[in-house]
This record gives C-alpha cells, structure tokens and sequence, in this order.
C-alpha cells in the first residue's frame, strides 16, 4: 500500500513565503492541488517537501548501472 499524503481543505491562509522557481509542469500540478483544496500555494508546496523529505531514498550512479 503506498502512503499518501493528506491535505486538509480549508479556505483560511497561513503566514508563508513561496521563493522557489519549480517546473511549468510542477506549478501546473501546484495549481491543481491548490484548486482543489482551496489552501496557498505556499502551504501546499511546504506540505509536498516536508512529504517527499521522509520518502527519498539516496542512490548513485554506479549502484544502479548493470
């Protein structure tokens, strides 16, 4: 079962700041989320990391090479 991450719909902003340049194709995706679930954009690309940052798994070029 794969985990996935719940993002709670609310109308309220919470005090963020959004500085990081993302792909056409991660904002559009952004955009959706954030239409969907009527939060910031900001929120919503905090609570994408803060998801992805417990889910990474490291490798290197040489372990995956066969």
């Amino acid at each position: 079962m794969s985990e996935k991450l719940l993002i709670e719909v609310e109308t309220g902003e919470n005090d963020y700041v959004l500085s990081t340049r993302v792909s056409r194709k991660a904002n559009a995706l952004l955009d959706d989320v954030v239409k969907r679930s009527g939060r910031g954009k900001a929120y919503i690309a905090s609570k994408l990391i803060e998801f992805a940052y417990d889910h990474i798994e490291y490798s290197d070029a040489e372990s995956e090479a066969i």
